[in-house]
């Protein structure tokens, strides 16, 4: 389990190497849970940095959960802050981890991550701030979840969005 566990962390390192890397990419990254649960005031902080290229950009926001996770969805409250923005933007999302039969639907094979597209943002050069990420369900502690993450990536760069 722990050589399981250190795969999958060497294998999302790399990948945010080289998605850090990319000019489309804002920020790729996941922030780890504590092991014990995701505390409800536990709020995960993504930093980003000064933005090169204004436009539209899309925010995905993800979970990697475990076979402990108790509950069909997840919901996140996200919230947007940059600079130069006369307040924050707060966004509530609903992640469905299983489907009505019970069936993870993140991919993986112990661990099972997730990414789902929330909305996109306008953003202009120079700007930069951070996104925050919790949970808000009704539990102090929530068990099964891993890892939360954010893709934040140009919009046109993205074969969805560009239809």
């Amino acid at each position: 389990m722990k050589s399981q566990s250190t795969f999958f962390l060497l294998l999302w390192s790399a990948l945010l190497l080289v998605s850090c890397g990319r000019k489309d990419t804002l920020c790729f990254a996941f922030h780890p849970v504590q092991s014990d649960g995701w505390e409800q005031h536990g709020t995960m902080v993504f930093s980003i940095d000064s933005v090169k290229q204004a436009g539209e950009y899309a925010l995905s926001v993800g979970v990697r959960t475990t076979y402990a996770y108790p509950y069909q969805s997840l919901w996140l409250q996200v919230i947007m802050k940059m600079d130069s923005l006369p307040q924050s933007a707060v966004d509530t999302m609903e992640l469905r981890i299983t489907d009505s039969q019970g069936n993870i639907l993140g991919k993986g094979k112990s661990l099972f991550q997730l990414l789902q597209p929330l909305r996109l943002y306008h953003f202009v050069a120079g700007q930069s701030g951070s996104i925050e990420v919790r949970h808000i369900m009704r539990t102090a502690t929530l068990p099964g979840v891993s890892d939360v993450g954010i893709l934040l990536q140009r919009a046109d760069a993205i074969p969805e969005a560009a239809d």
